[in-house]
């Protein structure tokens, strides 16, 4: 969508039907129909108004390649960042992850309306980490990477996007929270360190793929619900402490596949509604 150069070109339409209206209002007040007739001030206008037919067009089809190219972000952040009032926080989640402080070390946020074919790598290091993340698009690659104490709430709503969460900590917690609606879409979450581990990753659609792998000698929580047809969730948890998985698949009629892997302390919650005719797979191994 050429949502910027929609609106430039408006405006600039408004100003060349200005630069028209002024030919032709020296060509009344001088009574000529072609060319100039020597006059100065009409010979300006009619000037003015070719020079802008000629060149405008050429800039507005630049402005539209680049307006619909495919675009490429890299962002690190640091430093302290004050959040808008109006950011919207499980509570009780943050402050398990956060401690029962409020002081960040590296705050990110970012909203994006719409967007296809975009890179976004988002890079976190420091003591406690934080990324918001809204990208609502196709075929969108997002790659975020924390290290240390990490927070991530993140929503992708689209088609055929692949979304992959790295989180490692050597105190602390990691917390990851993250929401996708549509189809095809591959999402990656990895939380690894000795600090706790809780996810909760959602999905509405079809074809949707969601590995989810917690490692480290802390607890981990891992909640994954995935709503629609043809949906996978593959599981593991490993590590000496307790694990828990709450894992939710509905289906309205085509298959779907749970595997969850555990080691150290066992604890899960499957609940799956198959409307398969051929049934739907589920494999645990402890």
């Amino acid at each position: 969508m050429l949502l910027i150069t929609s609106v430039i070109a408006a405006a600039l339409t408004l100003i060349f039907i200005k630069l028209s209206f002024n030919v032709i209002g020296l060509r009344r007040k001088n009574q000529i129909s072609l060319g100039s007739g020597g006059h100065e001030d009409l010979e300006r206008a009619i000037r003015a108004q070719a020079n802008f037919s000629e060149y405008v067009p050429i800039g507005i089809i630049l402005l539209a390649c680049l307006d619909n190219a495919p675009g490429d972000q890299v962002i690190g952040s640091g430093g302290s960042y004050v959040p808008p009032a109006d950011i919207d926080i499980k509570q009780t989640r943050v402050n398990t992850w956060n401690n029962g402080t409020q002081n960040y070390n590296n705050e990110l946020y970012i909203t994006q309306t719409y967007g296809t074919n975009n890179t976004v790598t988002i890079v976190q290091e420091g003591t406690k980490n934080k990324i918001e993340f809204t990208l609502d698009g196709n075929n969108n690659v997002v790659n975020n990477n924390q290290v240390g104490s990490n927070y991530l709430k993140q929503e992708v709503p689209g088609w055929g996007n692949n979304v992959t969460t790295v989180q490692s900590n050597t105190s602390g917690s990691n917390y990851a929270e993250t929401k996708i609606q549509g189809n095809g879409n591959t999402v990656n979450h990895t939380q690894s360190g000795t600090g706790n581990h809780l996810l909760f990753s959602k999905a509405t659609g079809d074809i949707n793929t969601v590995t989810t792998s917690q490692s480290g000698s802390a607890g981990h929580f891992a909640d994954i619900t995935l709503t629609g047809n043809n949906n996978s969730a593959l599981v593991t948890q490993s590590g000496n402490t307790a694990n828990n998985a709450v894992i939710d698949l509905t289906n309205a009629g085509g298959p779907a596949s749970v595997d969850l892997q555990q080691t150290g302390g066992k604890s899960f919650s499957i609940i799956q509604s198959c409307a398969n005719p051929a049934g739907c797979s589920t494999t645990i191994r402890q």
